[in-house]
């Protein structure tokens, strides 16, 4: 059909839209042609439109149960809509159809990631490379697959090749970027990150200015923004102070949240989303401050505090929790369901019994939006009193942090809050940890008042929840000397 052939070359141009208006004349013409059918779901799918593509294999399917591809093409849609046990049978109906496809093993092994089978998502990515020893998104994947083992080493390596097949592979550059980070190789780590602005899902900010670099004016003012998430900005905010020491003005935009703790960060000027942003000589994103610096692990600027909380705040907070009761001990156990990899960060309150019973220990619940029964779990353990709901912005919650003797907390903002606050923090950590907290140590340079207590094996909270109870226990008996 003259009609499906122009599809797909519009298509294979980019020409989206006019690909869609052609796919869908074609269907007018022919409802019943599988091939159509199956290539405008590939469209859809291209677009972002997952649902949408979903529908189309099925309707491939329906006229031709045994068509390989489509099966492929659903269990792609699957995987995209977070439904990666429904991606696994459909693949596995694929290649029962058509046995040799390197794309079809590539996506087996991303569903048995998704479902966290590991070996055998291994198993499938290896399978895939005997079929197409150049395939570098499976080259990819394998490092990934090695990260989560713990096997970096492995993995930086699988970056690597994957980069030497592909080098404009902006997946392999990031990943790359990340696995060197998190071996403490920030030279070579902090360059392949600047890769993240092609990934799509950062949107650097375009402006007109020059991208600030050490050779700038030291009277130019700078633009600093923020980028990524909470804890990032509250973590990398330490470079501000850096900028307006080397004489710069610094522009430092900021979202609402932190702009009354940043208020006089470095003496810079605050400048929060929807502002008018006044005029600047160079500007720079907050996360490639520390590349801009040529940052070390042993040049880390980590003198802390550098942030601090008003002292109204502090004083309020120290009157409502009080000054007895033994050692207050503030707790967060989730991060954000919104964050990508939050199930592995995260712990269920079910298994945080331990920390419940230590004499002379005081917990307070800092859990800003606690999940259903949370509350109901944790004290079903022992008396847990509860203020995160009655938290503001981050500067009420420094000022809450500062009243407290220490913070127990998985990897999320208040972590990162009571780090930079220069409060001593119990930073719990699975087993494939962000970059940032490195590889096979208990501190942090970034955060001297940190001590991390790692998961020794995929997904062993227990064990880490026994050494924070008895690193507890140590706490309140050093108080009680």
């Amino acid at each position: 059909m003259a009609l499906l052939r122009r599809a797909i070359e519009l298509h294979g141009a980019g020409k989206s839209a006019e690909a869609e208006r052609t796919y869908r004349a074609a269907l007018a013409l022919d409802g019943g042609n599988v091939d159509a059918q199956r290539n405008y779901g590939v469209l859809l799918h291209s677009l972002g439109r997952f649902a949408e593509a979903e529908q189309q294999a099925r309707r491939a399917l329906a006229l031709k149960p045994d068509d390989a591809e489509a099966q492929l093409n659903l269990a792609l849609a699957m995987r995209k809509l977070g439904r990666p046990q429904d991606a696994l049978e459909a693949v596995r109906r694929s290649l029962a159809l058509r046995p040799n496809s390197a794309t079809a093993e590539l996506t087996l092994g991303n569903a048995l990631q998704d479902l966290d089978q590991n070996e055998a998502a291994e198993a499938a990515l290896h399978r895939a490379l005997a079929l197409q020893p150049d395939f570098a998104i499976a080259l990819n994947n394998l490092g990934n697959a090695h990260i989560r083992r713990g096997a970096v080493d492995e993995a930086v390596a699988y970056y690597r090749r994957a980069v030497e097949v592909d080098p404009l592979y902006t997946e392999a550059h990031y990943s790359l970027g990340l696995a060197l980070l998190l071996q403490g190789e920030l030279a070579e780590g902090l360059e392949e990150y600047e890769w993240r602005w092609q990934r799509g899902g950062l949107k650097p900010h375009r402006f007109r200015a020059p991208l600030w670099t050490t050779d700038a004016p030291s009277a130019a003012t700078v633009l600093v923004y923020s980028e990524q998430g909470i804890g990032d900005i509250i973590q990398f905010a330490r470079y501000v102070p850096l900028l307006t020491a080397r004489g710069h003005r610094v522009l430092f935009g900021v979202p609402p949240a932190l702009e009354r703790l940043f208020a006089h960060l470095g003496g810079a000027t605050i400048v929060p989303p929807g502002k008018a942003l006044p005029s600047f000589d160079r500007q720079i994103a907050l996360l490639s401050l520390p590349r801009a610096l040529g940052t070390r692990i042993e040049t880390i600027p980590a003198d802390v505090p550098y942030l601090a909380a008003p002292p109204k705040v502090v004083s309020h907070w120290r009157t409502r929790l009080g000054g007895d009761g033994g050692v207050k001990v503030g707790l967060v156990w989730r991060g954000s369901t919104t964050f990508a990899t939050d199930r592995k960060r995260s712990i269920d309150p079910s298994l945080l019994g331990p920390l419940f019973g230590v004499p002379g220990v005081r917990l307070i619940s800092l859990q800003k939006e606690p999940r259903d029964h949370d509350l109901a779990v944790l004290r079903g353990f022992g008396p847990l009193e509860h203020i995160g709901a009655e938290l503001g912005d981050f500067a009420d919650t420094a000022g809450a942090l500062l009243a407290l003797d220490l913070v127990v907390s998985v990897d999320t903002a208040v972590a990162h809050l009571a780090g930079a606050l220069g409060h001593p923090v119990l930073l719990l950590l699975p087993f494939a940890p962000d970059w940032r907290w490195l590889l096979a140590r208990d501190d942090s340079p970034w955060y001297p008042s940190a001590r991390l207590f790692r998961q020794p094996a995929l997904d062993d909270w227990p064990s880490v929840i026994a050494r924070v109870a008895t690193a507890l226990r140590e706490s309140a008996t050093a108080q009680l000397r």
